[in-house]
C-alpha cells in the first residue's frame, strides 16, 4: 500500500526527497523507488537520516600529556577532522555504488 502512495507522490511532484536511514542503510524498496523516480525523469535528492550515528568516537582525554606546539595542535586538529569526515565519505561511496544508475543525484 505504501509503495502505491509513493508512486502517486512521485507522479505529482517536481522534486523528490528519498530519505535513507543512516543506521540501517538502504533496503530493496529504496532502490525500487529510486528507479521509479529515474524512469519518470523526476528530480531527486537523497537525504541521509540519523547521520550523526555515523560519527566516530571522540578522542581520548589528552590531559595527561605534555603541552604541544601550535603546529602539532593544528596537525592533530586536521587529523581529527579527517577522521570525522571519513564515515560520511564511506557512506556516500556506499550509496553511490547502491544507486549506480543515478550517479548525478546529490546526497545530503
Amino acid at each position: 500500500m505504501s509503495i502505491l502512495w509513493a508512486l502517486k507522490s512521485i507522479e505529482r511532484s517536481h522534486i523528490n526527497l528519498l530519505v535513507i536511514d543512516g543506521e540501517t542503510g538502504t533496503i530493496e524498496q529504496d532502490t525500487k523507488i529510486a528507479q521509479e523516480i529515474t524512469e519518470r525523469h523526476k528530480s531527486l535528492l537523497i537525504i541521509i537520516n540519523k547521520c550523526d550515528k555515523l560519527e566516530p568516537k571522540a578522542d581520548p582525554d589528552r590531559s595527561d600529556r605534555r603541552p604541544e606546539t601550535l603546529d602539532a595542535a593544528k596537525r592533530r586538529y586536521l587529523r581529527r577532522k579527517e577522521r570525522q569526515l571519513k564515515p560520511y565519505q564511506n557512506y556516500e561511496k556506499y550509496l553511490r555504488e547502491k544507486f549506480h544508475f543515478m550517479s548525478y543525484v546529490p546526497i545530503m
